[in-house]
């Protein structure tokens, strides 16, 4: 890397490090359930989801409007609205405010959420060849990761302090992600991050989403769907680790709650620093082995019923998100023009989080065939976890998915 793309690749770390602050929530989401106890647990589990669901309209919205429009405003604009959620939780929770603030805080980190991988990638393929966008992505899904293990668990330590009564303390820590948005403007003023970058023009022409061939869109989309079971197994763990640790097995507090969510974070870097190694393990499998791992993970959960059990569970939840994750945006991206890549990812992540949107509801009707229980949810999830891993063998090593795509660049 050159001097000018260090400069980048910090800035956006930095930017990146402060990102799932808002995840706090899910380590303190016992005891916002405490504080108002007329809130059902399927509110109280949207705390958790509803950013992901307002995150599918932005994130479709997003790669068409960053064709013309500064990526660097538009991505401080999201970054601002992980300050404005903290602020919110804060100042509603210790003033034991309306409720439904709290969804609103949710909607406002819903439009971040959609619109950070859009921007941060198409950034990066502004400024780095096509052959290292991949690498550079792993740099600051690194980032995000590190700072989530050091946030969930200070988060849980604040939170759980004299019993849980100032679980809003947790959210002061939004401090830092108005540093963050200091940092990263000056730096992208400095090194002019968007400078005009020809990935976006052909002949002189300007790209548009009608430039995008349909038969792509068509397994970008099929690519996401099947992600969306994924996210939705993943989410079996993230509604119901605060619970589970806390009142249903009363395993501990919120900082148990909180190392467990970090967990997860730090398997996630120490995995995605190996991550050539696992390409290179797993191959083609890649994408299959993640999206199985999570059933794994809720198997060892759901029959230990201990810390160790929801530890070894997120660090194995960590191992599936380092396998499928990125090589999912990897492989939309081998079947999409050079120049369409940033438009194709925001179509991919805007498909894949639905299944994270809509988890809470898809569970809490499946699991009600099963009783409606904690453990219902589990059983769903690893069911939901074998489909999803039958689907990738389909998609990606009997190769449907590439063999239906033909490029005319």
């Amino acid at each position: 890397m050159n001097k000018k793309q260090k400069s980048i690749m910090t800035a956006i770390c930095i930017y990146t490090f402060v990102w799932l602050m808002y995840h706090i929530t899910m380590v303190t989401k016992a005891y916002i359930g405490m504080a108002y106890p007329e809130v059902s647990e399927t509110m109280l589990a949207n705390l958790v989801t509803l950013p992901s669901l307002t995150c599918i309209i932005f994130s479709f919205a997003i790669g068409p409007i960053a064709l013309n429009r500064s990526k660097t405003k538009l991505a401080i604009s999201a970054l601002f609205t992980v300050f404005l959620y903290c602020v919110i939780f804060y100042f509603n929770g210790k003033y034991h405010g309306p409720f439904w603030l709290y969804i609103v805080a949710c909607c406002l980190a819903g439009y971040g959420q959609g619109c950070y991988v859009p921007l941060l990638n198409g950034i990066i393929n502004d400024h780095f060849p096509l052959e290292q966008i991949g690498d550079r992505i792993a740099n600051y899904n690194v980032a995000i990761n590190i700072g989530a293990v050091i946030l969930l668990q200070c988060g849980g330590m604040i939170a759980a302090k004299n019993g849980g009564v100032n679980w809003f303390n947790a959210y002061l820590l939004g401090i830092f992600v108005l540093l963050s948005i200091v940092i990263f403007y000056f730096s992208a003023k400095k090194n002019e991050f968007d400078k005009p970058s020809m990935n976006f023009y052909v002949n002189g022409e300007k790209i548009t989403m009608h430039d995008l061939p349909k038969n792509v869109i068509f397994w970008v989309v099929v690519m996401g769907l099947v992600h969306c079971l994924f996210y939705v197994t993943q989410y079996v763990f993230n509604i119901n680790v605060s619970s589970y640790i806390i009142t249903e097995y009363k395993l501990g507090t919120a900082t148990q709650a909180g190392t467990a969510t970090s967990l997860v974070r730090f398997s996630l870097v120490v995995f995605t620093l190996m991550y050539p190694l696992l390409r290179k393990l797993f191959k083609d499998w890649m994408i299959p082995a993640g999206y199985l791992c999570v059933g794994i993970g809720l198997i060892v959960m759901m029959f230990s019923k201990s810390l160790i059990g929801a530890y070894a569970c997120a660090i194995i939840i960590g191992l599936a998100t380092s396998l499928a994750h990125s090589t999912l945006y990897a492989k939309a991206a081998e079947f999409v023009p050079s120049h369409m890549v940033g438009v194709a990812m925001s179509i991919a992540w805007g498909i894949a989080n639905i299944g994270s949107s809509l988890s809470a509801y898809i569970l809490e009707f499946t699991a009600s065939f099963l009783g409606g229980t904690m453990m219902a949810q589990f059983i769903v999830g690893i069911i939901f976890s074998i489909f999803a891993s039958a689907l990738a063998i389909l998609l990606y090593v009997k190769k449907i998915c590439k063999k239906g795509v033909k490029i005319n660049e």
